[in-house]
């Protein structure tokens, strides 16, 4: 690799990156990954299904990376690890596209439309980004098996939901009620109470406070407040509470009474008022009052009364609540008890709109409010700012409407539910104990039935004539009952389908609902093989999962349905291990909106910075412990600078140095301390990583990994450089020579194998460039077919570490040290006195004395019990340490004091003009875009005759450090360029590459 080369691997990373893909291609490298472990156990990983009807985005993102890291890891470790992609075809992402399409708004003009044109459509759309998905994925480095697909609307998919759907309706699982559900107008049909969970934002609503007036009374009203005024029409109630007080009050400025609970007076806006009355809240249950609209009227003896309500509450309000069973789950359950009878959800439509203004419910409230003013029942009205849940597709608020429904009784199987989770490990813990453990305590019937087109269809008949149900469970007992061949089990076909009821002969038909679309994904781990009907002998052996991972929505949603099925079918965990992402905010910690366009596009971060510095960003980062993480790109060009470019760097270094010297890599018994200290640091590396990575752990790898890449770059290569550098003189040269290029190379090896999960493009550069200069009989074609590096114990020397450990500490103090005294580090200095009675310390101080006088650039280091004050003997003629003149700088850290001496005597600060020039002209060499091994001529030119004759007396070691076959000197007029500053001096330089 030349200088050029090394240069254009840093500068173009990304491209270098898009020539691994290249690679990979030629190879059919994930192909082959597979085929080498063809003959392993299996290590099952499922994917969860995401829609194709948008681009991916950064959350996407963060799920392929990790569903990329795990299976490259244990694959790695030898297993056969399948990765098959899967596409969430069905549901309302794609019927909303569609809609959009067509410029169609709601069911009824979708039934105008056509369902069955309508739904071929769907299928037409469905996968219209499918392109897009599959490269950005393929640039993200990730290896999937998109060829083999599965989709949720396929048929054998399909079937295999009608089996899972007809083994629970055997168990009695499946019930159908009328009840008040969450319920999305925009998609006409009620939702679970998971998906209700999804969205919740905070918003400002209406707050009215409205009057009632009760019967047989001449001036007594009831003050009931209520945050939802399009309500009100389907009135048939107030709710009290019979244990609270409540007060009847006296305006000062009016005849009317107003009856209120005691600790809600605030409501009254006023203190202008009287207690008139005292009482508990039953006293007036089962008063009756006047309707502000007549809907109902024709029964208002039955309705229109006071009644108990065990939801009733003094922490907003009144202490009254409006009840509209139609619309709310508390109204209908206090209702039901009190015997109020239902009387329907006419007054509004599927679609939201409140039928007796024509209007949508909430563009009709300003003129509901209008109404409540002319009737004379407004109270006061205002705004209040609380948390409501909005559908977490169409992103419209969601309300509550009672619908008949069909149920998946959750709360029989809760105890196992709960017992199951116990045995996954969730990463991080508390999501899995904490946040889904609380969720399956309070798990509800799952509302399955969806009151849309383009799904699974339920498969249920009834009888119309008996209301006989059957179950269906696969094609082959359709076609018998139909007599007929079933090209598909989409609802436009299966809705033709009607046959004779075995019960009463009379005729049966298909219900109209499809199934809630997380169904279908929670049943993925069977039909994506099309079990039992197919693959029945291996299925065994693919379930449960060892791993899948999503984000923290998905608690509520994929990870949810999917305990639910396997435990409903199987009374078994779906999956071992999870790990859970957090959710990808703008840098400002909003949501990322495209409307907004608060956010970079993932490619473009991409194709300036690499995949590989996005992924470590990600994986450096919280969001893999399930935190939210704020998008900042300067987080992803920091990854690039700590981990891609110092690797880079380190190959193109050996890379130089060995097509040089055209050393052989041979291991040999000549290491330094330095070789085996940075050997040892690996294998801990190697046993940590795979630490995290066998608990999931992935968040903790990054930071460990920085940490071995500085121990690399800045304190084995930078202190090593000399031994790669000098010419081989000698025998001992020479295999010190070799030693450091095995170790370096060994290093740089196992490093690539061992970042391979993690950056997959940056270890493919690294191994073939390494296998490139020196191919050993063993190596792959691909670091990706590798076997993951294991710890040898017998190349870790703790001591040795812990002594380096202590070596880098005590350097980093005396940095401190002269940057206090602003003494620069290529200064030399006289003296450091290292105080400390910790014998450790001493005997490793010792041991590394020439370490510590290299990289501090020392002339003595002196090290003590206790500070001696009479040790000039010590340190030469030169000091005198009761000399008021000198200059001590000290500091202690962990019980050792440290004391740099900076007073500069003429042979230290030439010393140190000798340093200065040379970095100077090692910086003007490395601008010029030189080899290593280019020589030069070098032409000096200087003013400063005590310079001239400093820097000549060194012209040896000038030579030999720039590799200058001739130094030419003369005056700095003389020479041609810019001034140069050397201390206070200053030089010109010229320097010409020699063919």
């Amino acid at each position: 690799m030349t200088k050029e080369e090394s240069i254009q691997l840093q500068i173009n990373y990304p491209e270098r990156e898009e020539d691994v893909l290249k690679f990979w291609d030629t190879i059919f490298a994930f192909e082959q990954s597979l085929e080498i472990r063809k003959d392993s156990s299996e290590y099952i990983v499922y994917d969860g299904p995401p829609f194709a009807t948008g681009l991916p985005h950064y959350g996407h993102f963060v799920s392929s990376m990790t569903k990329d890291i795990i299976p490259r890891y244990w694959t790695m470790q030898g297993k056969l690890v399948k990765r098959r992609f899967g596409w969430d075809t069905h549901g309302v992402p794609i019927e909303m596209e569609v809609e959009k399409d067509l410029n169609l708004k709601g069911p009824s003009q979708i039934r105008k439309y056509g369902i069955t044109e309508f739904n071929e459509e769907c299928r037409r759309k469905v996968l219209r980004y499918a392109q897009e998905w599959e490269h950005s994925i393929r640039r993200l480095g990730r290896w999937v098996d998109f060829r083999n697909n599965y989709k949720t609307m396929d048929k054998p998919f399909m079937e295999t939901i009608w089996w899972l759907f007809h083994k629970l309706w055997k168990k009695g699982l499946f019930y159908k009620d009328f009840r008040v559900m969450p319920y999305s107008w925009r998609l006409s049909t009620p939702l679970s109470n998971f998906e209700a969970g999804l969205d919740y934002r905070l918003v400002k609503d209406l707050s009215i406070v409205l009057k009632f007036k009760l019967k047989n009374s001449n001036n007594t009203y009831l003050l009931v407040w209520t945050t939802t005024p399009w309500t009100i029409p389907a009135n048939l109630a107030i709710a009290i509470r019979r244990d609270l007080r409540y007060v009847k009050v006296k305006l000062d400025n009016s005849l009317d009474q107003y009856i209120i609970e005691k600790t809600c007076l605030n409501m009254l806006k006023t203190s202008n008022f009287s207690i008139v009355e005292t009482f508990l809240g039953q006293e007036i249950e089962g008063a009756h009052y006047e309707p502000i609209f007549d809907y109902y009227k024709g029964g208002a003896n039955r309705v229109f009364q006071v009644i108990h309500g065990d939801h009733v509450s003094t922490d907003m309000g009144t202490g009254l609540v409006h009840l509209a069973p139609a619309y709310g789950q508390d109204d209908f359950i206090a209702c039901k008890k009190s015997g109020i009878p239902f009387w329907g959800n006419h007054l509004v439509d599927e679609e939201g709109n409140l039928l007796p203004l024509n209007l949508n419910i909430k563009l009709a409230e300003p003129f509901l409010i209008n109404e409540f003013i002319e009737k004379g029942c407004l109270y006061s009205k205002d705004k209040i700012e609380h948390s409501y849940p909005y559908c977490w597709r169409s992103g419209t608020p969601l309300i509550y409407r009672a619908i008949p429904s069909w149920f998946l009784k959750v709360d029989n199987l809760k105890d196992s539910l709960i017992e199951n989770n116990k045995r996954i490990l969730w990463v991080p813990e508390d999501v899995g104990r904490k946040r889904f453990g609380n969720w399956l305590e309070n798990a509800q019937d799952w509302c399955v039935s969806r009151n849309r087109f383009w799904g699974t269809p339920i498969p249920l008949w009834e009888c119309k004539t008996c209301q006989h149900i059957k179950c269906i469970q696969s094609i082959s007992q359709l076609e018998a009952l139909a007599s007929r061949n079933i090209e598909d089990l989409h609802p436009h076909f299966v809705d033709l389908i009607c046959f004779s009821c075995e019960k009463c002969l009379g005729t049966m038909y298909r219900i109209p609902e499809v199934l809630d679309c997380w169904f279908e994904s929670g049943a993925m781990p069977y039909a994506q093989s099309h079990y039992p009907f197919e693959n029945s002998h291996v299925f065994k052996y693919k379930f449960p999962a060892d791993f899948i991972s999503e984000g923290l929505d998905q608690t509520r949603a994929w990870f949810y349905t999917l305990l639910i099925l396997s435990t409903a079918v199987l009374n078994e965990i779906p999956f071992r291990n999870v790990v859970v992402s957090g959710l990808v905010l703008d840098k400002n910690g909003n949501k990322m909106s495209k409307s907004r366009k608060n956010y970079p596009d993932p490619l473009l971060i991409i194709k300036e910075y690499g995949a590989d510095a996005l992924r470590a960003y990600f994986l450096n980062s919280s969001i893999l412990n399930s935190e939210p993480l704020k998008f900042d790109e300067k987080g992803v060009k920091d990854m690039k600078r700590l981990i891609i470019l110092p690797i880079c760097n380190s190959l193109s270094f050996f890379i130089q140095y060995i097509k040089i010297d055209q050393c052989l890599i041979l291991q040999n018994n000549h290491l330094s301390y330095l070789d085996k200290w940075i050997l040892s640091k690996m294998q801990n590396l190697i046993l940590e990583i795979n630490i995290k990575m066998k608990r999931y752990e992935l968040y903790k790898v990054v930071s460990i990994l920085i940490c071995f890449i500085d121990d690399l770059t800045n304190w084995y290569i930078r202190r090593n450089r000399r031994r790669f550098w000098r010419e081989a003189l000698n025998l001992a040269d020479k295999l010190d020579k070799e030693a450091a290029y095995f170790t370096l190379y060994s290093v740089l090896k196992s490093l690539s194998k061992l970042i391979a999960p993690f950056f997959p493009f940056l270890s493919e550069i690294l191994y073939q460039g390494l296998i490139d200069v020196y191919k050993e009989p063993q190596d792959k074609k691909s670091v990706h077919f590798c076997d993951y590096p294991t710890f040898n114990s017998i190349l870790v020397e703790e001591k040795l570490e812990t002594e380096i450990e202590i070596i880098r500490k005590a350097v980093n103090v005396v940095r401190i040290l002269r940057e206090r005294a602003k003494v620069k580090v290529k200064q030399p200095l006289g003296v450091l006195w290292i105080i400390t009675k910790n014998e450790q310390f001493i005997n490793c101080f010792c041991n590394h004395v020439s370490i510590l006088e290299q990289e501090l650039n020392i002339k003595q280091i002196i090290i003590q019990k206790e500070f001696q004050q009479d040790i000039t003997n010590n340190i030469g003629e030169s000091f005198d340490v009761k000399d008021s003149n000198l200059n001590v700088f000290w500091m202690t850290q962990e019980g050792i004091d440290y004391g740099l001496l900076t007073n500069l005597t003429p042979s230290l600060i030439e010393e140190g003009l000798v340093r200065e020039t040379l970095s100077v002209l090692q910086k003007l060499r490395k601008n010029m875009k030189l080899e290593v091994s280019d020589r030069i001529m070098l032409k000096i030119g200087i003013e400063s005759e005590f310079l001239m004759n400093t820097l000549k007396s060194n012209e040896k070691l000038l030579k030999d450090e720039l590799l200058a076959v001739k130094i030419l000197w003369d005056t700095k007029s003389i020479v041609v360029g810019q001034d140069i500053k050397i201390g206070c001096f200053f030089i010109r330089a010229i320097i010409n590459k020699l063919d």
